[in-house]
């Protein structure tokens, strides 16, 4: 059955869907806010003034285009959200309702034939939009990690046997069954989703005896991969490659391709940059890390630890990446 929280959900994929030349019209912002922000990660402002110098250039082109963008493109969206009784805003957070999650398992279980035609309707409309306008909002934070989740579970289910993963999520209709009847018992079901506003000023302004930390502090965990590498020359050359074998998109490095069998690879190349010496020596890389800049350099979201810990690269892929040391 459909219930009015499934039909709430439906018109605001009707509404993604019929603005997505809307939403694509900021894509070369976008792209210019990626680069900022990867020149951001290469400066070190507290050992040169130079750095210092071009960080405070950085964040005073950032900072007005990021506001805008906020404020014509995801200020509007998360509003419809809400208009739509979908969820809540706190802040910069927006909750998903527990109401919705427990809908979709429901409607998973107990669909009627009558229910079909609307949700292979909604459903195509969901996979365009996931195709040709995602990309582009997926720069605004995790509010859209976890619509594609709460959505991919449920027209993942509404697919023929036979038909592609189209929208990578789980691997398997028992792990997705598994998951979501887990999650439908919890009463605070959503987590608080926090826009993933990259912090230009992070050790800017600080002296020098608030960047360690204490006894008590455990290390920040690195956002992108390009904080993993020692020389931001080899960092490019790494991307180069995988640019080259089209694995991300030239401009924004974002991954091309979400399959299960892809997201392993992408953990398998993380872990292969390590044992080929191109992270910096404090360097560890383990599922958390992996799981982190998956989603923060490939806009990518690795569900299962099981993808880390099974991941190894074939004979054919395992002389794609040099050695560092053949690198200059």
């Amino acid at each position: 059955m459909i219930t009015d929280n499934i039909k709430a959900l439906f018109q605001f994929i009707e509404y993604l869907h019929s603005n997505i030349e809307n939403f694509n019209q900021y894509n070369d912002l976008i792209k210019r806010l990626r680069l900022l922000i990867e020149e951001r990660w290469e400066l070190r402002p507290n050992s040169n003034y130079k750095d210092k110098r071009r960080l405070n250039e950085l964040w005073a082109e950032y900072e007005p285009k990021f506001n805008d963008l906020q404020k014509d493109l995801f200020n509007p969206i998360k509003a419809k959200a809400i208009e739509l009784n979908l969820g809540n805003l706190d802040g910069n957070s927006f909750f998903f309702t527990n109401e919705i999650v427990n809908d979709i398992v429901q409607l998973t279980n107990n669909f009627q034939d009558e229910d079909l035609p609307e949700i292979f309707k909604y459903r195509s409309q969901y996979l365009e939009y996931s195709t040709n306008a995602k990309p582009t909002l997926r720069f605004l934070g995790s509010f859209f990690d976890e619509l594609d989740t709460i959505t991919e579970y449920l027209f993942d289910f509404f697919k023929e046997p036979a038909d592609p993963n189209e929208f990578g999520s789980y691997a398997t209709k028992e792990a997705q069954k598994s998951y979501w009847n887990e999650v439908s018992n919890i009463v605070q079901r959503m987590e608080k989703l926090v826009d993933n506003v990259p912090s230009f000023q992070q050790q800017n302004n600080i002296e020098p005896s608030q960047t360690q930390p204490n006894a008590n502090q455990s290390p920040e965990l690195p956002e992108t991969l390009v904080q993993l590498f020692e020389y931001p020359s080899k960092y490019k050359a790494v991307m180069e490659i995988f640019v080259d074998k089209q694995f991300i998109h030239a401009q924004t490095y974002i991954w091309k391709d979400e399959k299960a069998n892809n997201k392993s690879l992408m953990c398998a190349l993380l872990k292969d940059l390590e044992g080929k010496g191109y992270y910096k020596q404090e360097i560890k890389m383990n599922w958390n890390l992996c799981k982190a800049i998956c989603k923060n350099t490939f806009h990518v979201t690795i569900g299962s630890n099981k993808t880390y810990y099974n991941a190894d690269l074939d004979n054919k892929m395992k002389d794609l990446i040099p050695f560092a040391t053949t690198i200059e």
